[in-house]
């Protein structure tokens, strides 16, 4: 409402189309607009009533009372929601395998308006609100991933819903491979993968020890198997960049497996 003529208005006025009365107006220091009632840019906190503009005409008698500016760091902060002016930047983060989102990724948006770097929520979403018209740059990092980059133009009077779909980097799958009766390690058992997607194809160590590298992030089917065992399948799930561990504890089929020496003494029957 315009505080002279009591008229509703609409947000984008700079001026009341009734009564002619300035609205508001630009920061001289960063270019948001400040309304006249506002003693502080909600950009870059500068007291705009002791700028070189000068106070709004009509509370240049008796001002509203206005709580004290908080400290100001650096050149820009984001603005807080609360006191915003302009257009919304909004950003879904997404694997690019799985679909699924990707949270805590930090976003750093450059454009007219400067942010501090934002985290994604656990719907992997972030927002920048208050942003002034013009060309923006958004890079988007998260642990795991590679990086992504949108460069966008936001036009007056439009909000921006991007969705940025960023690619895992590759993980490992390690594990042991051991007789199920004895605990004994399993050499030269051979693990394999069920899907075209993912290759892994190695086998166990003398140690029972076996792992594959460069493996694509994402849900695996890994099958292991050795002569005179049951072969053993299990899901497992390849964080992007990490590492996911997979023990195989193979049952010996009946009459075979690793033969394990005993202190008992051999019956006659043997013996002969």
């Amino acid at each position: 409402f315009c505080p002279r003529c009591r008229k509703r208005i609409g947000k984008k006025h700079t001026g009341c189309p009734y009564c002619g009365l300035e609205i508001r107006s630009r920061c001289p220091r960063c270019g948001a607009y400040v309304l006249h009632e506002w003693r502080y840019c909600p950009s870059c906190n500068l007291d705009v009533w002791e700028a070189p503009s000068g106070q709004p005409q009509y509370f240049a008698q008796s001002p509203p009372a206005q709580p004290a500016a908080p400290p100001f760091h650096g050149e820009l902060t984001r603005p807080m929601t609360a006191v915003a002016v302009g257009e919304s930047v909004r950003l879904q983060v997404l694997d690019s395998e799985t679909g699924e989102a990707v949270r805590n990724a930090k976003i750093t948006c450059k454009g007219p308006t400067e942010y501090a770097t934002l985290l994604t929520d656990p719907e992997g979403h972030a927002s920048c609100d208050g942003a002034q018209p013009g060309m923006y740059r958004i890079l988007v990092q998260a642990a795991g991933y590679n990086d992504g980059q949108i460069l966008k133009e936001l036009k007056a009077g439009e909000a921006l819903d991007l969705t940025s779909r960023i690619d895992p980097m590759p993980g490992k799958v390690s594990g042991n491979v051991y007789d199920a009766a004895t605990k004994l390690p399993l050499f030269n058992a051979r693990v394999k993968s069920d899907s075209s997607r993912v290759r892994v194809d190695t086998a166990s160590d003398g140690l029972g020890r076996y792992e594959a590298a460069s493996v694509p992030a994402g849900p695996c089917i890994l099958t292991c198997s050795f002569e005179g065992y049951q072969p053993d399948r299990q899901t497992c799930v390849i964080p992007p960049g990490g590492e996911a561990l997979i023990d195989f504890a193979l049952q010996a089929n009946v009459g075979q497996g690793i033969p394990v020496a005993t202190d008992e003494a051999p019956s006659e029957s043997a013996a002969q």
